[in-house]
């Protein structure tokens, strides 16, 4: 997974420098409707993932385009609500937009019957439904990364692989008592019947805050490990009452929202150990972060602060265009 960057984005900023000039002006834009929460939950990574999609289109733009054709963003506030989401949509494809990113799973969910009937893509990068991966089923959304069914497989073979194994094991899923926390369910109880290991879920309410019950009931079912499903402040507050309840943070793992500003909130000394599921290369070594540094964060282009560059939520949201702008390209 850490190669997604360094491997396709790579090429595909080394690609965009080697057209050389900048968009034309005369040629049509190709629009990417950018529908996103900035108001409400996923503040905690909306900001950084879609500055990530701007900066990197920014990039191509500045560097000639799509064989000359500009990328066009149309950025909206869908306040992670589903009807408004849908409206948002409505008017973005009026306008032209070829591809939707919503970066919501309840708004996604709700916009899938229209993408496919409308056959425009829609991608679902880190969120979203499981089984959209049956393309044939599901032929214009278009996960990209590794779904929640993924992630919650590898954090499952990385206990098998390198902490001693599943067999008779006790897994607890501690997770946000909502669809998203209750997507990787099927895929875990499907191994524990497979590998030989026990499951319990344990679920909290939304937003995450309070979690002191939830947990008492955890420490007595006295897991080996804990797989911890949450987004947002809500992590922080799953890593800090496991370490309370006992659990070892080297037996803690977390789905991919567990973010370098978690960590420091909870503190380094207490994280070290807690695994999460990388998405993509973080920092600022990979080739194409270098390019966007150059090319658009110094001359004062950038969509956000600097700092951000770099940052795992913001080099995922890069992959997403990257992606994105090859699939336009071809």
């Amino acid at each position: 997974m850490k190669t997604l960057l360094k491997g396709l984005a790579g090429v595909a900023g080394a690609v965009a420098l080697a057209v050389g000039g900048t968009a034309s002006a005369d040629k049509e834009p190709i629009k990417f409707a950018l529908l996103q929460d900035f108001t409400a939950v996923y503040t905690f990574v909306s900001s950084e993932y879609n500055q990530g999609q701007q900066d990197y289109l920014r990039l191509i733009n500045e560097t000639g385009g799509v064989e000359g054709h500009p990328i066009e963003t149309i950025i909206r506030d869908t306040a992670n609500e589903p009807q408004r989401g849908l409206e948002a949509y409505n008017r973005a494809r009026r306008e032209g937009a070829v591809l939707v990113d919503f970066f919501s799973t309840p708004v996604s969910r709700a916009a899938v019957n229209r993408v496919l009937r409308d056959e425009v893509v829609m991608i679902t990068a880190l969120h979203g439904r499981g089984d959209a991966s049956d393309g044939e089923t599901f032929p214009f959304v278009f996960p990209m990364m590794a779904t929640y069914w993924s992630q919650a497989t590898l954090l499952a073979d990385y206990i098998e692989r390198h902490q001693g194994g599943l067999t008779n094991k006790r897994i607890a899923l501690v997770h946000i008592d909502s669809p998203f926390g209750r997507e990787p369910l099927p895929v875990l109880q499907e191994l524990a019947q497979q590998k030989g290991f026990q499951l319990r879920s344990f679920g909290y309410p939304s937003p995450g805050a309070e979690q002191s019950a939830t947990w008492s009931d955890v420490r007595r079912y006295r897991p080996d490990h804990v797989i911890i499903w949450g987004a947002g402040g809500g992590q922080q507050v799953s890593v800090r009452e496991a370490i309370r309840n006992g659990i070892r943070p080297q037996n803690i793992l977390s789905v991919v929202w567990l973010s370098e500003t978690d960590a420091r909130n909870v503190g380094g000394n207490h994280m070290n150990g807690v695994k999460r599921f990388e998405a993509v290369a973080s920092g600022r070594e990979p080739a194409v972060i270098q390019d966007i540094v150059t090319h658009v964060v110094e001359p004062g282009l950038g969509a956000g602060s600097a700092a951000n560059v770099g940052s795992s939520y913001y080099n995922i949201g890069v992959a997403t265009m990257a992606v994105a702008v090859e699939a336009a390209r071809l």
